[in-house]
């Protein structure tokens, strides 16, 4: 592929003009984590993004046709389309992760577009990243970073964002733990909280927030739809105020 391989490349903005992204165009880049599609693009082929590390995609109306598994290979990646719905060009398995029978598609948002938020880093004692302020939140769904160049973000704390409106939140591979600054107020409009597939700390079951190993409950979406939780195989411990605000919720199943 074009810049198959390319290690270090981090973003690629692909200039107005080319009309196909070709296969495996993008091969094994594994540090990639964005990429801008031009209007100009009408096709997008088999495997053209295999192997990087994408977070998400946003898909221009203009694309017509796309290959099946052209994101193979990337176990995180959220895809938004501004089409409001499948084109008939589109392959059947275009947004799956990969060829096993065992492969699932991708979450897609259709008649959508992800803008990122402007992120505020900052290193603390021991040279670790954290996420310190989040600005210009303009989507429903927030995608929390995994890199900032060549750092792992590995904490989040949050201190004067607001983060009304947002009703998705996935959180990434290295963020393993949230600044208690973060009120509950700030995510009163949560329906779902995601967790990257190589997290060490966290996981997340039908959007709930639970620890790594699912023996502690961290956090019930405020905003979540069901009126009912029943507790998971395994569920020890539930984090106090976890459940705290609640505006569906009227019945908790739990176990001794």
């Amino acid at each position: 592929g074009m810049l198959e391989g390319c290690l270090s490349l981090n973003r690629i903005t692909i200039p107005n003009g080319p009309t196909t992204v070709s296969g495996e165009a993008f091969k094994n880049c594994q540090s990639l984590v964005s990429v801008e599609i031009p209007s100009s693009v009408t096709a997008i082929s088999k495997n053209a993004f295999i192997g990087t590390s994408l977070m998400y995609v946003n898909i221009p109306a203009t694309v017509t046709t796309i290959e099946d598994y052209a994101f193979a290979g990337i176990y995180d990646l959220f895809i938004f389309c501004e089409a409001t719905e499948k084109p008939a060009g589109w392959d059947e398995k275009w947004n799956y992760q990969g060829e096993l029978e065992t492969s699932v598609p991708y979450k897609t948002y259709w008649g959508e577009t992800y803008i990122e938020p402007t992120f505020e880093y900052k290193t603390v004692s021991g040279g670790s990243t954290h996420i310190g302020e989040i600005r210009n939140i303009q989507s429903k769904v927030l995608i929390l970073p995994s890199m900032n160049g060549t750092s792992r973000i590995t904490h989040l704390s949050l201190f004067e964002t607001d983060l009304y409106g947002v009703e998705e939140i996935f959180i990434s591979n290295w963020i393993g733990s949230t600044g208690y600054n973060v009120t509950m107020d700030l995510t009163s409009d949560l329906k779902s909280i995601m967790v990257a597939h190589y997290n060490q700390n966290y996981s997340a079951v039908d959007g709930v927030l639970y620890n790594k190993d699912k023996t502690e409950l961290i956090y019930y979406p405020r905003s979540k739809e069901n009126s009912e939780y029943v507790a998971i195989e395994g569920l020890k411990t539930i984090k106090a105020g976890s459940f705290g605000g609640s505006k569906n919720l009227t019945s908790l199943v739990l176990y001794n």
